[in-house]
C-alpha cells in the first residue's frame, strides 16, 4: 500500500505546514506546485495518484528510467521534485535529461 502525502492549505500557511514541505516533496508539491496552463494561466499542480507510487520510486532508486506516455503529469513532477530537492538538500545535484 502506498502511503499519500498530507495536503497543505497554501491559504493556512504556519510552521507546521512549512516544517512539512520541507520534508515531504508530496507535500510541498500537492501545496504549492503551480503549472503554466497555456489557455488557463498558472493552475494548481493536480496530483494523480499514480504520481505518489513514481515519487516513491524515485525516492528509493538513485537511477530511475521512465517511459512514459504524453499527459501524464510526470514531467511536472520531475521538475518540481527537482525544484524541491535543490531548494532543500543543499550540495544536491540535480540533472534533468
Amino acid at each position: 500500500m502506498i502511503a499519500t502525502a498530507p495536503v497543505i492549505d497554501p491559504l493556512e500557511v504556519n510552521a507546521d505546514a512549512i516544517a512539512l514541505a520541507t520534508t515531504d516533496s508530496a507535500s510541498f508539491l500537492r501545496g504549492y506546485g503551480k503549472i503554466n496552463d497555456p489557455i488557463l494561466g498558472t493552475v494548481n499542480f493536480e496530483w494523480w495518484p499514480h504520481l505518489d507510487s513514481l515519487l516513491q520510486l524515485w525516492q528509493l532508486n538513485r537511477m530511475v528510467i521512465c517511459l512514459k506516455a504524453r499527459q501524464l503529469g510526470v514531467s511536472w513532477l520531475v521538475a518540481g521534485y527537482s525544484l524541491w530537492t535543490a531548494m532543500y538538500h543543499p550540495g544536491a545535484t540535480v540533472l534533468l535529461l
